[in-house]
Order: structure tokens, then sequence, then C-alpha cells
């Protein structure tokens, strides 16, 4: 459940959570993902992140009338992975919080015995799009990972490393998001219908495309009860790798398990535990 970011950041991360990348150098980095945008950093001062305006969703699919409403939730999930002799319980966390009237924070946190993790957004939200704002990450412990802040200012279509004191004024896309946003915008989008989720996600100094697509439905036992999902396939260039991930629509359509297969075999699965 832990995620380590490129160049080590495992693909499973590309959906919510995965397991400490410095631990497993089998797993693909994110190198083998989708292409990449090239960018144009300038150094520039940090700023407050400017308005928002509205924009268009690019996701391709048809979308039916249905409309999810964002409610405040928190969901756990847990899973015991095992290195050889090694073996250690991870512990996870989504939690979505309202600010103001159109400001929420969306957090995930992560806690092994050998680290911990840290990751927010804060975003508006306008006719079911999400637009982030400020974007956060920090580890501590094992996954020595630098610490990043991003700010968006939609109105100048700009992009803010604060960390690293650098603007991105050209890489910028409709419906852009960061790291942790496009996973609650696949649940609207997946509660609207549709059943192909492409995302332009800015990470670290470029945007990359992740792109999805709804599978099939089925029931799964988890420890909360079984429940009827929604199955979703990462779309990749090859099937050596898949990545699997189940929502619950019963659970405004929550991340309710995800599963890494390579060459046809299961690495891990992780599960929820409780939705509170």
């Amino acid at each position: 459940m832990l995620i380590a970011h490129a160049p080590f950041r495992p693909l499973a991360a590309t959906l919510l959570i995965t397991l400490p990348a410095s631990l497993l150098a089998a797993l693909p980095a994110a190198a083998d993902s989708a292409p990449e945008t090239a960018t144009n950093a300038v150094p520039v001062a940090t700023a407050e992140p400017a308005a928002v305006l509205s924009h268009t969703n690019t996701v391709t699919a048809a979308a039916t009338e249905n409309r999810l409403t964002l409610q405040p939730f928190t969901v756990h999930y847990k899973t015991r992975y095992e290195l050889g002799w090694f073996s250690f319980d991870i512990e996870g966390k989504r939690q979505l919080e309202r600010l103001d009237n159109n400001r929420w924070r969306f957090t995930f946190d992560a806690e092994a015995s050998i680290a911990t993790l840290h990751e927010s957004t804060e975003f508006s939200l306008q006719e079911q799009q999400l637009q982030p704002l400020l974007y956060r990450y920090q580890t501590t412990g094992f996954l020595n990972t630098p610490t990043q802040t991003v700010l968006f200012a939609p109105a100048q279509q700009e992009i803010t490393d604060a960390q690293n004191n650098k603007l991105y004024k050209d890489i910028w896309q409709p419906g852009v998001q960061d790291s942790l946003s496009y996973m609650l915008q696949a649940s609207l989008d997946l509660a609207q219908g549709k059943t192909e989720l492409n995302y332009p996600v800015f990470d670290e100094d470029k945007i990359r495309e992740h792109r999805f697509v709804v599978v099939g439905e089925e029931p799964l036992d988890t420890a909360i009860g079984q429940l009827q999902a929604i199955k979703v396939q990462q779309i990749r260039s090859s099937n050596k790798r898949q990545l699997f991930a189940w929502f619950s629509p019963r659970h405004q359509y929550q991340l309710i398990r995800l599963a890494y297969y390579e060459k046809g075999k299961l690495r891990y699965q992780i599960d929820v535990s409780d939705i509170e």
C-alpha cells in the first residue's frame, strides 16, 4: 500500500495502493506505462492556487444521467506482504472531507512497521469534474522519497512544483489530475456509466496518460460482506502485467479490491477492511 514515486513507482500505484517499491525491484516501474508528454519547466516563486475554471471531461465513453453526489467518507484497507523470510502487514486509509462549499480534501495514509506515507489533494468540483488545486506527498521511515507540493492554476493553465521551484507552462491538458485526485474521479465517472476512463495525470515533471476500461461486474466476498462490484482493468501495451480494480456501487463506487498479475500469476491483492 505504500507508494514510491517514479522511477521506482510500481504500476499498481496508478489506481491507488501498492507496496514499498524500494523492496520490490521485480515489480514494473512507471517507465512501462503510457506515453508521456514533454515538459517546459522554468524556475518560479511559490504562489497560492488560482481561481478554478470549469472544463470538459475528456473521458471518451458515453455517460448516463446518473450522478454521484460526493459525501465525506473513510475507507480502510489491509494486506499482508511476504518477501521470502520477511513479512509485514500494511494498513491504508482513504478519507474525503469537505472544506467549504466547493473545496474538498482527499487523503490517503498508509502505515507499515517499516514506513508511513501521507498523500493529499485539495480540489474543487464542477459538473462531476474534479479540478485539483493543491497536491502533497510525504513519506517517513524506509520510504525515503522526496516530499512533493504541487499547485494547480487552472485560470493560467499552469502547474507549479513548489518543492523544486519549477513552473510548467506548456503541459496543461483539459481534465488534468494529480496522482491522487484521478482515483476519485474514476468513482464519479463509473457512477455516470462510463466504461472507458482516460486521465492525464501530472506526475513529478510530466503528464502521464492513465487509461482503464470496465470489463464487467461480479460479486466479491469482502471483510464487510459480499458486494456486487464493477471490475476495471488498466489498458496496457502488453498482457504480461495486468492490474485489476473492483469498485462498489453500493458504497459510492469505492475501490474495494486491487489485484496485480504478472505473467498470469497473482503477485499481490489488497482488500477493503472497513467503510465508515
